[in-house]
Formats: structure tokens, sequence, C-alpha cells
């Protein structure tokens, strides 16, 4: 598996969670999606390489802004 980490700003509610959780489920590769309020990141797992702007993409079309931790 790879593991990639996202700051994602403008969640602000459990339900944003929920909703960023499942615009990464949706993607195409992305096995695992786990998404935090507090710290404001979304970490996903996939099985092959996935472009970081796939992620920042999908949910900029939802209102966040994302980009990936290093």
């Amino acid at each position: 598996m790879i593991t990639q980490s996202f700051t994602v700003e403008g969640m602000s509610c459990g339900g944003c969670v929920s909703s960023v959780t499942k615009v990464l489920k949706e993607i195409p590769g992305v096995a695992e999606a786990r998404v935090t309020l507090d710290d404001k990141k979304a970490i996903i797992e996939t099985n092959e390489p996935l472009a970081a702007e796939v992620i920042v993409e999908a949910l900029g079309k939802k209102g966040y802004k994302a980009s990936l931790h290093r």
C-alpha cells in the first residue's frame, strides 16, 4: 500500500469530514481514506501510485482546499 497525507482546509464539522471521506473513497485507486477534523488531515491508501493533483482537484470541486502534506 502507498500512503499519502493531505492537509484539507475548509472543514468545520463532522459533516465536512463525511463529505471529504466520501469524495476520497469515490476516486478510482483509493483503497482507504481517513479524515480528521482536529488536525485537518486526510490520509489515503492506494495500491498504485496516484497523482496528488487528482486528490486536490476532486476536493477542490467540493469547495475544500487540499495540499499534499510532506
